[in-house]
């Protein structure tokens, strides 16, 4: 897909996110665009704005706390990761808390590996 398809999608995202204020759909979409661009830092700011739209959305804890693993900065990917535990099982949503768990067992290896 060329580089100029991606920003017309990124732009649209972003249009339905200004448009819509309570919706993390465009958000999280945005983030999931920011986040294959190698941009961390946009796609976490996104993520933590559909956190606090929806403090229950696992996915959103899990993709924050799998940049924070990525970028070596363990003990916030584990406190991410815990929160978004919280967060998923108070939703009652076991995918998300599943994946979490296994990202969980990830982060832990690296820590106890010296990572």
């Amino acid at each position: 897909m060329s580089d100029d398809a991606a920003l017309a999608r990124m732009a649209k995202l972003r249009a339905m996110a200004d448009s819509d204020a309570k919706n993390t759909f465009p958000r999280y979409a945005l983030a999931m665009e920011h986040k294959g661009r190698a941009e961390p830092d946009e796609a976490i700011r996104l993520l933590r704005e559909c956190i606090e739209i929806d403090p229950d959305y696992g996915y959103a804890f899990y993709h924050v706390a799998a940049i924070h693993r990525d970028e070596g900065r363990l003990d916030e990917a584990r406190k991410t990761i815990e929160d978004g535990l919280a967060a998923s099982k108070r939703k009652g949503d076991a995918k998300a808390e599943n994946e979490l768990l296994e990202l969980k067992e990830l982060v832990d290896r690296a820590i106890d590996a010296g990572g």
